[in-house]
């Protein structure tokens, strides 16, 4: 498997434009190199979200996943 980071420098993306399109033409070209991908949209989103906390200046910061657990534990913390 191809690091990201080597692939980025390959591919000539400077960490500042690395966003979820630039997550997804990495996985893409992963798929068509024959290699196997399990990082799926959410998986990016929480690296991206992880990185934007650090003040990793990124492309195009993703939205926050919101899921059911997500919806229900603020519906009790405001109940």
């Amino acid at each position: 498997m191809i690091h990201l980071s080597r692939w980025m420098q390959t591919a000539a993306i400077d960490s500042a434009e690395f966003g979820l399109a630039t997550a997804a033409a990495f996985s893409a070209a992963q798929g068509s190199a024959g290699r196997f991908s399990d990082w799926n949209a959410g998986s990016w989103a929480a690296l991206l979200e992880y990185l934007r906390s650090i003040r990793v200046p990124l492309a195009n910061p993703p939205a926050p996943v919101v899921t059911a657990a997500d919806v229900l534990l603020t519906r009790y913390s405001e109940y």
